[in-house]
């Protein structure tokens, strides 16, 4: 089975809602994927009161996410966890990007990230529907292809410009330009410092 894995601060609140959302949405598409969450700095949510943000709670049942009758602790993200997922999404590049870099120098540019913001840059309403909308757009990508050839990011030769800064989709190769073929976004030959 494949996995994905969610990255944010604490481990407490975009990234379970991720989590969660994306665990449902594979089930409904028959997906032989399983997502995980983990935090890039644990620490950061010392003061978080309880193992998952009332917010990610609203919101999953909001969308009728079915809920676990208990949620395990938030958990500190690991090496392992690392070579052990495909695709790894971070949920905010200006908020984890500096700390995955500190944490783990070796990942930063080797992951997916989002702009899923925090509560000090979005109402929850907003980074969850923002988060929402990429949850779906990867359970998308992932059904039409049939989900990714069990590749870690270790073995992966994708960087970070293999991926389209909108929604994160792969970005395709038509002749001398990339291409999101979900939201039209690309790139030119003359875009990149070879």
């Amino acid at each position: 089975m494949q996995t994905v894995l969610f990255i944010c601060t604490a481990n407490y609140y975009r990234s379970r809602f991720c989590e969660h959302l994306f665990n449902d949405l594979a089930a409904q598409k028959n997906l032989d994927c399983q997502a995980t969450s983990r935090a890039v700095a644990l620490e950061l949510g010392a003061a978080n009161i309880g193992p998952i943000s009332p917010l990610a709670i609203a919101g999953l049942q909001a969308r009728a996410v079915p809920l676990p009758d208990q949620f395990r602790a938030p958990l500190q993200l690991t090496e392992a966890d690392l070579k052990s997922a495909d695709p790894v999404i971070v949920l905010d590049a200006d908020e984890h990007r500096p700390l995955l870099t500190k944490k783990f120098p070796d990942w930063a540019e080797r992951v997916t990230y989002w702009n899923v913001g925090d509560l000090h840059v979005a109402t929850p309403a907003q980074a969850l529907a923002v988060a929402e909308q990429a949850v779906r757009a990867l359970i998308h990508d992932l059904a039409r292809t049939g989900g990714l050839a069990n590749q870690t990011a270790e073995s992966d030769p994708a960087g970070p410009w293999d991926f389209c800064p909108r929604c994160s989709s792969r970005l395709v190769n038509q002749r001398c330009k990339f291409v999101c073929r979900r939201c039209g976004y690309f790139m030119s030959c003359s875009d990149f410092d070879v």
